[in-house]
């Protein structure tokens, strides 16, 4: 399957998937405000991506070497 993420479906799902499910899930399971659900799922959302820029990070501390053309052989 080919995924472009350009497609007019992207942007629906992502917010679906990624803010609506997870506020509906924390107001039926917890029985939080909607402010409450909202914070919540934000600050998952930015927990996350603190989470993948730091391991990005963290790989490239220690590496100090050139760039090299014959690495993959």
């Amino acid at each position: 399957m080919n995924f472009d993420p350009k497609s007019r479906y992207y942007i629906p799902l992502v917010l679906l998937f990624g803010f609506a499910i997870p506020m509906i899930a924390s107001l039926i399971l917890f029985t939080n405000s909607i402010y409450v659900a909202f914070c919540a799922t934000v600050c998952r959302w930015i927990f996350s991506l603190h989470i993948v820029w730091c391991t990005n990070s963290v790989a490239h501390v220690g590496d100090w070497k050139p760039y090299d053309k014959n690495i993959a052989e």
